[in-house]
């Protein structure tokens, strides 16, 4: 049973978080970051993919390979993203509230 929800959960998980990287990369589009939409796009694929792929072939070798390989390009997209807004978002130090 445990093994059955492991399953249900990280398919809701892993398909929300592909269908981020999508989202993700129509705003870098709006931003002119080309790059990092084009590279959202293909680690979204890569997720979704990855895991729909690897659940249908779990009984093989190559099944479980892809449902790895879709956690690390998730993981990987969600440091490189969270870099990204890092360094965008303006600094609450150097930039204060209400304009003073």
């Amino acid at each position: 049973m445990t093994g059955i929800l492991h399953l249900v959960f990280a398919g809701l998980g892993l398909t929300s978080l592909g269908s981020a990287t999508f989202a993700f990369a129509g705003w870098a589009c709006t931003q002119s970051f080309t790059t990092v939409a084009r590279l959202s796009a293909g680690a979204g694929a890569v997720v979704i993919v990855g895991f729909l792929a690897g659940g249908a072939l779990s009984r093989l070798p190559v099944g479980i390979a892809l449902s790895c390989c879709a956690v690390v390009a998730a993981s990987t997209w969600l440091a490189a993203a969270s870099a990204l807004i890092y360094r965008w978002t303006p600094s609450p130090v150097l930039e204060p509230a209400g304009g003073e």
